[in-house]
């Protein structure tokens, strides 16, 4: 489980074999007209490397071409901006195998074909070592709908559930150690699907624009939470003039994910706070749209903006109020 096949080297083949193979298993053509006109566009991209954002040892090489496509994507999604496509840049040694490549493209041709969004591998070229992996999301602009202005008692709203993603990693991780300890031990992941998967191949809120367009409701801002929600408030707290206040109880956490920090001895709310890569988004709507959302179990309402300046807030189960920092 946690070693990628190597078959076909890639210094045995020349540059335009790889691009033509990596290509042969979609039929979609980026439009040239939309990389042409990027002014008109709304372009967003993440760089990833095998080093700091991605481990092969245990990411299938599928997951890893979807999960990336979901990065680049999320911004879009928070600007309510449709994807005209996503291109694919490659830099990597010759250690990896042409086929591990393929199966790569594969999970990216995967994301395009489940949300008709045009993906394309641009380029590959060589580096001395590791793999540099680039995925640029271009996306139309649009004309977002008037917005009434923020206040003090505005409802702070996360898709989702959070932490689920980072506990997935520390199993993975764990897992890695033991197997490198004892290869003939089997990894043990019974019952841990939704938390691996989490980590692995994460999904697109896609439904959460259409959702509020049915409940009638226009979010003041969308943040995206991808870094852990400590980090989006408190980017929200830096760039509004009300301080994010939520509550420890309000929290969204799967119970595998509550299951797993008690395994591992770590507190919910520092899983759900500071884990990372959720990929879910963060609305601040209008307190009058709060009977429209309250039951919809797609959102869950965490908070509200206060009228103090500084530092966003917690308010824990005891009852007390505790300052969110970030931990890195």
């Amino acid at each position: 489980m946690f070693e990628n096949s190597n078959n076909t080297a890639l210094n045995t083949l020349s540059k335009d074999t790889v691009l033509k193979s990596l290509r042969a298993a979609n039929d979609q053509l980026l439009p040239k007209t939309d990389l042409l006109q990027v002014e008109q566009m709304l372009i967003h991209q993440v760089l990833w490397n095998n080093y700091l954002h991605f481990d092969l040892s245990y990411t299938p090489w599928s997951h890893l071409g979807y999960k990336i496509c979901v990065a680049a994507a999320m911004s879009h999604l928070a600007e309510n901006s449709p994807i005209a496509a996503i291109s694919i840049f490659i830099s990597c040694s010759s250690r990896y195998s042409l086929e591990a490549l393929e199966t790569f493209m594969r999970g990216v041709y995967a994301f395009g074909e489940q949300h008709q969004i045009p993906c394309v591998l641009q380029d590959i070229n060589t580096t001395k070592e590791g793999i540099y992996i680039s995925a640029s999301a271009y996306g139309k602009t649009v004309e977002i709908a008037k917005k009434e202005e923020l206040k003090v008692g505005d409802l702070i709203v996360v898709t989702g559930d959070l932490g689920a993603a980072y506990m997935g990693l520390l199993l993975l991780e764990r897992e890695k150690k033991i197997f490198n300890e004892n290869p003939d031990l089997q990894p043990d992941l019974e019952q841990k699907n939704y938390i691996v998967g989490r980590h692995l191949k994460p999904n697109l809120p896609m439904d959460a624009w259409a959702v509020l367009k049915d409940l009638d409701i226009i979010p003041k801002m969308v943040y995206t939470v991808t870094n852990g929600l400590a980090k989006t408030l408190i980017a929200m707290d830096e760039e509004l003039e009300f301080s994010p206040l939520i509550y420890e109880n309000k929290l969204p956490i799967d119970p595998e994910t509550q299951s797993q920090c008690m395994t591992f001895a770590i507190d919910t709310t520092t899983a759900a706070l500071h884990g990372g890569e959720d990929y879910e988004l963060c609305f601040i709507i209008d307190q009058d749209d709060y009977q429209a959302i309250k039951q919809h179990l797609d959102f869950s309402i965490i908070g509200y903006l206060s009228d103090s300046v500084g530092t966003p807030h917690i308010i824990t189960n005891s009852g007390k109020s505790q300052a969110i920092k970030d931990f890195n």
